[in-house]
């Protein structure tokens, strides 16, 4: 049976384990996967960590963070290889921006063209003149 967007179940609780954060992130070669115990404390203490699952499996993780009140950054946007035409990305925008619907603003980074698209069809706008900077403790945090 092949795998459909109605098979996806969604959810905010923090039922995930270490190793399925390891593995979906390893699956799309972020090099946070080679700290999971770092990655996985991080998520867990994360104000908003939305996650997808078909059946047992994670394919998908959105994670922001907050000021409690105004302002919003979703820091991740995840979804598996395995997934990718299921909507799957853009479901976990559409369900953060429900969640932050009464803050000001909530911004993310894109990282390429098909970041941007994704974005922008999820309602997010190009800040002209804003550029994302970053300060680092190590050479492997510029890589994310």
């Amino acid at each position: 049976m092949a795998e459909d967007e109605s098979e996806i179940r969604y959810t905010t609780q923090k039922t995930f384990k270490q190793s399925d954060i390891k593995d979906l992130f390893a699956s799309v070669e972020k090099s946070s996967a080679e700290y999971p115990i770092r990655l996985y404390s991080s998520l867990m203490s994360a104000p908003y960590v939305l996650t997808a699952w078909n059946g047992d499996t994670l394919v998908g993780l959105l994670s922001a963070i907050d000021d409690g009140e105004l302002n919003a950054f979703v820091k991740r946007v995840i979804v598996s290889p395995d997934c990718p035409e299921q909507g799957v990305a853009q479901e976990l925008l559409a369900k953060a921006l429900a969640h932050y619907a009464e803050y000001f603003s909530v911004d993310v980074a894109a990282h390429d063209a098909a970041e941007c698209e994704l974005l922008a069809s999820a309602g997010f706008q190009a800040l002209p003149g804003r550029t994302l900077m970053r300060a680092s403790n190590t050479d492997e945090s510029l890589k994310y």
